[in-house]
């Protein structure tokens, strides 16, 4: 230890900025969207929110909970950031614009949710009757997917490693 606490690095420490470190070392903040050991495995929480932004208006294929659920806590998590914003601003800019800017594929992964569990696209309409729609939408993104292959694709879970690349 260095005079003031701080850690030296030596050798070839990948995260010596020189020949020495005079920083505390601090983890990365993309470390803090780690999800629990079990999930590490199959990629970071904002590594399915990327994925999905990846296939911005692809409506073709299936998706299944996982990447359905986590780019949903991840929009929910930015509509709650984007409000805060704009409520310390006074303004109403940032909210209207991530949610223009996630419509497509916001539309997109829960038309392919509605594929995984062998159902049309067009089944997402069914949110627009009112009070029942919603839920009854909620209720078939919850479902479990059809297990092997059905008319709109492979099972996303068989090669869940892949949609994460």
């Amino acid at each position: 230890m260095s005079p003031g606490g701080h850690h030296r690095l030596q050798g070839n420490d990948h995260r010596a900025q020189g020949m020495f470190a005079t920083e505390p070392h601090h983890p990365p903040i993309h470390s803090l969207f780690i999800l629990p050991n079990d999930y590490r495995q199959e990629g970071r929480f904002m590594d399915w929110y990327l994925a999905v932004l990846k296939q911005y208006a692809v409506f073709q294929g299936r998706a299944r909970r996982k990447e359905y659920w986590m780019f949903t806590l991840f929009n929910i998590i930015a509509y709650v950031v984007c409000s805060i914003i704009d409520g310390v601003l006074g303004t109403m800019i940032f909210m209207p614009i991530y949610a223009l800017a996630v419509l497509l594929p916001s539309l997109a992964v829960t038309i392919r949710r509605l594929h995984d569990t062998d159902r049309s696209g067009w089944w997402i309409l069914i949110a627009l009757v009112p009070a029942v729609g919603g839920i009854i939408l909620l209720i078939f993104t919850c479902l479990e997917g059809t297990a092997g292959e059905n008319r709109f694709g492979a099972n996303p879970k068989q090669d869940g490693a892949a949609q994460l690349a």
